[in-house]
């Protein structure tokens, strides 16, 4: 495998599946309007984030099986000079365990393989994102991520009230990614109630690491409202800003 050598310090990483490979309480399934929608939010960073392509590399990863996201399908830009796309296609044991396990599963299989695809440095700062959502305030999420990271190896929302992370936005270093990832791949399963926040919460709670290591966010991420939520386990209405706005109080308690 010949690895991309990245020289920046800092990663946008978009996870997809433009094709979702778990049906299970995915409420929408439509692979054309999953596409518009990663459209849509690449778009929107290249419009809100100055400097973009000098202050970024992006990394799209997709997980469909039956299909290839290429540049081609990524029509909102025209500047692809930071924009990598990378294809992850999962063995038929990967496959069975995808199907057991969820969609929290797949996601973080999928960085693991897209890890191994690039050449980072153990210090460089990681920002996943979810590849449909549109973000509201990209710069200013980014810029303050950027700034905890300075003295931390994860900032990411954590809820005491809810006993649950927010998944779609945090900010990892490379090297403690990978030190942690087959940890958590381990504990999480879908169907057991052990979804992505919640595991997460678990291991920052229970390894201490907000003493040392984890940096609690005070920011929620605040998504476009036209946002139609992936999964049917979301409560209707949750992209309504007033919802939002009381997701966000909730997660500084």
């Amino acid at each position: 495998m010949n690895k991309k050598y990245f020289f920046k310090k800092e990663i946008i990483l978009l996870p997809s599946c433009v094709q979702p490979l778990v049906k299970k309480n995915i409420s929408n399934l439509d692979a054309n309007k999953n596409l518009k929608d990663l459209n849509q939010n690449i778009k929107s960073l290249f419009k809100k984030i100055r400097h973009i392509n000098k202050k970024f590399e992006i990394i799209i990863s997709d997980c469909s099986q039956d299909f290839q996201l290429s540049k081609e399908d990524i029509y909102t830009i025209n500047d692809f000079s930071n924009v990598h796309i990378i294809n992850i296609k999962f063995n038929i044991e990967e496959l069975k365990e995808i199907q057991l396990r969820g969609k929290g599963y797949s996601e973080f299989l999928m960085i693991k393989h897209t890890l191994k695809h690039f050449n980072l440095s153990d210090d460089c700062n990681i920002h996943k994102l979810t590849a449909r959502y549109s973000l509201v305030f990209p710069e200013l999420l980014l810029n303050y991520h950027s700034n905890l990271m300075k003295k931390n190896d994860i900032v990411i929302l954590i809820s005491y009230l809810f006993r649950r992370t927010s998944c779609h936005f945090f900010t990892i270093k490379k090297g403690y990614l990978t030190q942690i990832i087959d940890q958590i791949l381990e504990e999480l399963d879908d169907n057991n109630g052990n979804i992505l926040e919640k595991v997460f919460f678990f291991f920052i709670k229970n390894n201490n690491l907000l003493k040392n290591k984890a940096k609690r966010s005070k920011i929620y991420s605040y998504y476009k409202s036209s946002l139609i939520p992936g999964s049917k386990l979301a409560r209707y209405g949750s992209s309504n800003y007033f919802y939002q706005f009381l997701r966000n109080i909730a997660f500084l308690i």
